[in-house]
């Protein structure tokens, strides 16, 4: 249908004429396009900076736990859900087999630009976090840590995606958060 995918091309501007966006400027070269669908994710910063109107998103990095705990099985039948009773507003999801998936829905670590670098991660707060699981979930209390990682993700300051038009640009939809 026309799609053409180009591995390892910098997006480095936009194109348009007056209010309506053309095209991409790349490191490949100049694209033109009818419409234009960004989702930048925790780039969507630079795309404000290219049509001149500021979009509400911001890169915060969040941790993800993976805790194991033999017969107690967190199984894809489950929900997944948030937690706003606990102290981190935690949200839970399968990761599979025995391990469940957790991580708080509160303020991460805001960063000044994006980056996609592993933060580190305190044993003090796979504690915490683990403490908070098993006042849910009692038989994750002899949990395991069977990985972790950061994630940096574009947040808006009702936590809210956002998708659609911006503003008076024409040739433009978006979507972020």
């Amino acid at each position: 249908r026309g799609v053409k995918i180009m591995e390892g091309v910098t997006v480095t501007g936009i194109v348009r004429e007056g209010r309506r966006i053309t095209g991409v400027a790349t490191s490949a070269g100049n694209f033109s396009c009818g419409t234009l669908i960004s989702t930048q994710n925790i780039w969507t910063p630079e795309l404000a900076g290219w049509i001149g109107v500021p979009l509400p998103v911001k890169p915060e990095r969040h941790t993800v736990l993976a805790l194991e705990c033999d017969g107690a099985a967190y199984s894809f039948k489950m929900p997944a859900f948030k937690d706003l009773g606990s102290a981190g507003m935690l949200y839970y999801r399968s990761y599979g087999g025995s391990q469940m998936l957790v991580s708080e829905g509160v303020v991460g670590e805001t960063l000044n630009s994006p980056e996609t670098e592993q933060g580190d991660i305190s044993l003090d707060y796979v504690a915490e976090v683990g403490a908070q699981v098993a006042e849910r979930f009692p038989a994750y209390e002899a949990a395991g840590l069977a990985s972790s990682w950061t994630g940096v993700y574009d947040v808006t300051p009702d936590w809210n995606p956002v998708l659609g038009k911006v503003a008076d640009i024409e040739g433009l939809v978006v979507g972020f958060g």
